[in-house]
């Protein structure tokens, strides 16, 4: 037993004394209680081990019988024999492989050693030891050569785990921190949060555990660090598929068939498919694999391998473990079924055929592949070649806008019906959005770029379109400016386009697979598993081709206009008429006829439920993703508070006073721009009080004074704050659009405006209450109609809402002047929506969704899915508008604007002109039961499902008990789950 004269605990192993010192306690442990010791003698390497920590270690020199208690004794015991003891890493000086060790030993059990480490000799067999020293002293008498021994296999990677067995070192003083060692990896693990830590974080790690004090885990640290454990975060990975490596949590995931990358997150996967790989022209689903991931680390640049949690307690020898690491992976996946009669047809491959024409690929998965790369764009990152259509298609579409927005009410009309036969006939809808117009143009570059790629036969799948002479010289004319030549490259786009999209001269038989377009709508449909999508899928291709075919006669009769005495009319009639006429072999009659078909089974079929209700309607399924209502109405809360503090925060720990009047001004009718009830009082009691507060916070330093008395802000100040703003708003949003009605579209909710711009607002005040309105839905481009579609604020988020506007947006308007210029602020004076100096797009509201919904709904979902599930919500919980009150017309399928027949029904007859009086109240009924669906409604607990409540109203219709029977409870009891 050791024995110390010093002032410090007693050790908890062998209860010595310890000395003073910031590392004593570590280096006590290391050199006196460790099971093991990677020792260098005089560059020999040598592994010395014990069975437990008070057992004393051999002297592994060939020879000596000596026994000593800890590493310092057997060191001056090493002087005795003339060596020099040094201790090493027990990796990075001792690549040894692994052999059986002592059971209750902490690190792995070494295998026998090969190569450079030394054999156990005979002299010390009755003291045997893992590793013994090949003699250092001169060799023996020459002796006859053994035979050549049998050549060894090839050694197993060291880092290919074995799932029966642990690899896990541990002490009395890492389990007291909840900490173990990787003896493979040499990584520091969380027992508690299973990640890998680098010891430059473990001390902060385990303060925060609040397991220990920073002067305990620095101790703890320099101890792990003299212990060789890996100080960096450059781990090597091991070999994929194997079992999970101990203390590290498994995510489902995706490994990349091409690169070892793996990651869990599917947009994470296609980011790096898109960078990585851009000459692959498969999609990002063709090749990737679902697997499970590992990660070692939480933050960081963190590198993901794929594992088989299945190995996890299967030894490396085990035959199920050789069937799930070998076999299974060598499995090919199977080929496209083969339709065996006409019944395994559906309705629209009977019409089109299109199934018989890639049969010869369909047949073989890899030819198939092949095939899809012909209609696989690609990346938009190549700046060369064919790389250059993706800009020039967008060019192309411009072009083409620009055109039809020149041209007269009567040439637009042309393109939708020719000859024009009366004036009632409607014009071509030129498209506006730009998102929509490269949607469009992808299609527009997706048939270009087919038709280059196999116009000279040597296409990697042998597929070649049927193309004219004259048309592969008008390809042959574009590649070569694509490459680099002179010329017009949208021209030469439209000049190869046409020709595709138009009517063509037919010679001999009519064939309907001699038509360009006919043969691309096969291969552009048939999917990575050689089936083909659903009918309504299909009709969103021919209504994108029949704008392009449109759009190409508009251009071509732009150009040809001097054949026809310089008249764009009678140029335009000549290329419709060739074109658009009824019974003519042409593409677009082609594509209206399919149109129709299609459209008709869309309409007919009945398709499976994407949306599916738990029975006690407490959860609800939108394909793969499930929302429980009560993680939603809790999460709702939780978010209204973060909002509530947040604001709070911005607000320098202080919330302002505003007073609003119940009776506040506000002309809905009124159009002017920068019109808002916001500007009819003054309702804030001091004038810019956030501000005041902003520029005393001494911690801000937000401004100073200079020389000539003038104001200098601080940007790195309005930039903080202005982050902060952009998060609270970004989470207002999605709170706001959740709890006062059926969620809208992204592209619905994003432009909402607190004051009048270009088009009218969205915030309204009526007798004390707060409502938002929508204005456009989906279907605005067809009917030509703006909307109303009004939804109350409930009072809590109206107070959020309120305070937001009146005293966080002036100094973010304010802010944005200083930053980004005038633009930048007049968007903080009218969009509701904001982020860091721009307006909230789809695309960041869907993101923000995505990220609010994980962190609060404990689902992750996308716009898409949450308001198909939030729709099937108020079926389920609010019904009808009956069902909320006895009225006719259903308000909140109004809400959800997908019901425009019932809001132009309740719209006053003249256009432009809102809501009447009883409409709007009715609308507010509404909105305050979905208030209570939210358990936001003020006074009133969270509601039932609509079928629980007309089962609890059917149990009291019941005849009253007999005598001496318990009574029912009275109904508002019930319902309020009291």
């Amino acid at each position: 037993m050791l024995t110390s004269t010093c002032l410090r605990p007693n050790c908890p192993i062998c209860q010595a004394k310890v000395t003073k010192g910031p590392k004593s306690e570590a280096e006590h442990v290391k050199f006196v209680h460790s099971l093991q010791y990677w020792v260098k003698l005089d560059g020999v390497r040598y592994v010395l081990t014990r069975q437990n920590q008070l057992d004393e270690l051999d002297c592994p020199l060939d020879g000596c019988v000596e026994s000593e208690a800890d590493m310092r004794t057997m060191r001056r015991h090493w002087k005795k024999h003339g060596c020099k003891g040094i201790l090493v890493s027990f990796e990075d000086e001792l690549p040894l492989t692994q052999a059986p060790a002592p059971a209750s030993s902490l690190a792995p059990p070494p295998t026998q050693p090969t190569g450079r480490v030394p054999s156990i000799s005979v002299a010390k067999a009755v003291r045997a030891h893992p590793y013994a020293r090949q003699p250092s002293v001169a060799p023996p008498a020459p002796t006859p050569s053994p035979p050549a021994p049998p050549p060894q296999p090839e050694q197993a990677n060291p880092l290919l785990l074995d799932g029966a067995r642990t690899y896990l070192r541990s002490t009395p003083s890492l389990n007291a921190y909840g900490l173990r060692v990787h003896a493979i990896f040499r990584t520091v693990h969380c027992v508690q949060c299973k990640i890998a830590v680098v010891p430059s974080e473990l001390a902060k790690h385990l303060t925060d555990h609040g397991v220990c004090t920073s002067a305990n885990a620095a101790k703890v640290v320099a101890s792990l660090v003299s212990d060789g454990v890996r100080t960096d975060r450059n781990v090597p990975l091991p070999p994929p598929g194997g079992p999970p490596v101990e203390l590290l949590h498994v995510l489902p995931g995706y490994s990349c068939n091409h690169c070892s990358f793996c990651c869990p997150a599917e947009s994470t996967f296609i980011k790096h498919w898109s960078s990585k790989h851009p000459d692959n022209r498969i999609t990002a689903s063709d090749a990737r694999t679902p697997t499970f991931v590992q990660c070692f680390f939480k933050s960081g640049a963190r590198a993901f391998f794929s594992v088989n949690p299945a190995l996890a307690g299967l030894s490396a020898s085990d035959p199920f473990a050789i069937f799930l690491g070998k076999v299974v992976p060598s499995l090919e996946p199977y080929d496209a079924a083969i339709p065996e009669d006409d019944r395994d047809i559906s309705p629209v491959l009977r019409k089109t055929s299109w199934h018989i024409h890639v049969a010869e690929w369909t047949a073989n998965r890899q030819r198939l592949q092949d095939l899809r790369l012909v209609v696989k764009l690609p990346s938009t990152k190549e700046k060369k070649g064919l790389g250059l259509l993706h800009q020039v298609a967008w060019d192309y579409m411009t072009r083409v806008r620009q055109l039809g927005r020149e041209s007269g009410f009567d040439m637009r009309t042309l393109l939708m019906r020719c000859p024009r036969v009366d004036q009632s006939s409607e014009d071509w809808n030129v498209l506006g959005l730009d998102t929509s117009l490269r949607e469009y143009g992808r299609l527009a570059e997706c048939i270009v770029y087919s038709a280059l790629v196999t116009m000279d036969g040597d296409h990697p799948s042998g597929y070649k379109f049927p193309l004219s002479e004259e048309t592969r010289a008008s390809g042959a004319a574009l590649r070569l400016i694509l490459d680099g030549g002179e010329g017009d490259v949208v021209l030469a786009f439209h000049h190869f386009l046409h020709p595709l999209l138009s009517a063509r001269k037919i010679e001999g038989a009519f064939n309907k697979w001699d038509d360009m377009l006919e043969c691309f709508l096969a291969l552009y449909h048939v999917g990575e598993d050689g089936n083909f999508p659903a009918a309504k899928t299909i009709t969103k291709t021919l209504a994108k081709l029949k704008y392009l075919c449109r759009g190409s006669v508009l251009l071509q009769a732009s150009l040809q206009v001097a054949e026809f005495d310089n008249d764009p009319v009678k140029s335009l009639v000549s290329e419709c008429l060739r074109n658009f006429t009824p019974g003519t072999k042409t593409p677009f009659n082609a594509i209206t006829d399919y149109s129709t078909i299609i459209s008709t089974y869309a309409y007919a079929e009945t398709s499976p439920p994407t949306t599916t209700v738990h029975p006690d309607g407490k959860a609800i399924t939108y394909k793969d993703k499930t929302l429980v209502i009560d993680d939603w109405r809790n999460g709702l809360r939780r978010l209204h508070d973060d909002v509530a503090k947040e604001q709070l925060d911005l607000s320098c720990g202080q919330l302002f006073k505003y007073d609003i009047p119940e009776f506040v001004p506000d002309d809905m009718t009124n159009e002017a721009r920068g019109y808002s009830w916001l500007n009819n009082g003054q309702f804030v009691e001091d004038e810019w009080p956030l501000m005041s507060a902003l520029m005393r916070n001494e911690g801000l330093r937000l401004v100073e004074v200079g020389r000539d008395g003038s104001l200098i802000f601080n940007p790195v100040a309005m930039h903080s704050f202005m982050d902060k703003a952009a998060k609270m708003n970004e989470k207002l949003a999605i709170l706001t659009t959740s709890t006062i009605g059926s969620v809208n579209r992204a592209s619905e909710a994003h432009d909402e405006k607190i004051r009048n711009s270009l088009r009218p607002r969205h915030l309204f005040r009526n007798h004390g209450e707060l409502w938002i309105v929508t204005r456009r839905v989906k279907s605005e481009t067809l009917t030509e109609r703006e909307s109303f579609i009004p939804r109350k604020v409930n009072p809590e988020v109206a107070r959020l809402l309120e305070y937001n506007c009146l005293v966080i947006r002036p100094i973010q308007e304010f802010f944005a002047r200083m930053l980004w210029g005038k633009n930048v602020a007049q968007d903080f004076n009218e969009f509701l929506w904001m982020g860091k100096g721009v307006r909230m797009t789809e695309i960041a509201f869907s993101s923000a969704l995505s990220r609010v919904s994980r962190e609060y709904f404990n689902c992750e979902l996308g716009i898409r899915e949450y308001r198909h599930i939030i729709v099937e919500a108020g079926r389920v919980y609010l019904g009808t508008e009956a069902e909320i009150h006895d009225e006719d017309d259903d308000a909140l399928a109004m809400m959800a604007s997908h019901s425009l027949a019932t809001a132009q029904r309740i719209y006053a007859v003249e256009v432009g002109k809102l809501l009447s009086s009883d409409a709007l109240l009715r609308h507010g009924r509404v909105s305050e039961a979905w208030w209570q669906l939210c358990g936001f409604k003020p006074g009133a607990p969270p509601l039932l499902p609509l079928i629980g409540r007309h089962s609890l109203r059917e149990d009291l219709r019941q005849p009253a008990p007999a005598l001496g029977q318990p009574a029912a409870p009275p109904l508002h009891f019930i319902l309020r789950g009291s």
